[in-house]
């Protein structure tokens, strides 16, 4: 959560921020930048570190204007800085192929990936949901392969 102090407003409310999630840019960085495509691009190097800018949400509608500053005053999850948050989804921990299309992967452990689906306040839109298709994918793939099963029955009667 930021507030914001200083600035040219006389105003007597406060402004203050909760921020949801990292901004996820498109490939047009790469045309705009003249960069390659992958892991060299800006794109990548902007979505797997949350550089990109943020989303949030207001707690209390107050001015932002020049020389405004926003202040840290609350972190409740300092393990899940953005940076944290990106670099787990988009760094290609997990898959190194998902690094260089960047696309979602997971690599690391199924307490972490549960942690962050439980932080009420990130966003659903894009992140969330991406955790949620990644769990479903891990779930699915513990499951026995149907043949498997009813073959490895028949052997055992």
């Amino acid at each position: 959560v930021y507030s914001c102090v200083g600035g040219d407003d006389t105003s007597s409310s406060v402004l203050k921020l909760r921020v949801t999630a990292p901004r996820k840019s498109g490939r047009e960085l790469d045309i705009k930048n003249r960069t390659a495509p992958g892991r060299k691009g800006v794109y990548h190097l902007a979505t797997s570190t949350a550089m990109a800018g943020w989303f949030c949400q207001v707690l209390s509608e107050g001015s932002l204007t020049e020389g405004s500053e926003l202040v840290l005053v609350e972190r409740p999850h300092p393990k899940w800085t953005l940076q944290e948050l990106a670099k787990s989804i988009y760094g290609g921990e997990g898959d190194a192929t998902a690094l260089v299309r960047c696309k979602p992967s997971w690599g690391r452990s199924e307490e972490e990936l549960k942690e962050l689906l439980a932080i009420p306040y990130l966003s659903e839109c894009g992140w969330k949901e991406k955790l949620r298709t990644i769990q479903r994918h891990k779930e699915e793939r513990k499951q026995p392969i149907p043949y498997l099963v009813s073959k490895e029955n028949n052997e055992a009667s």
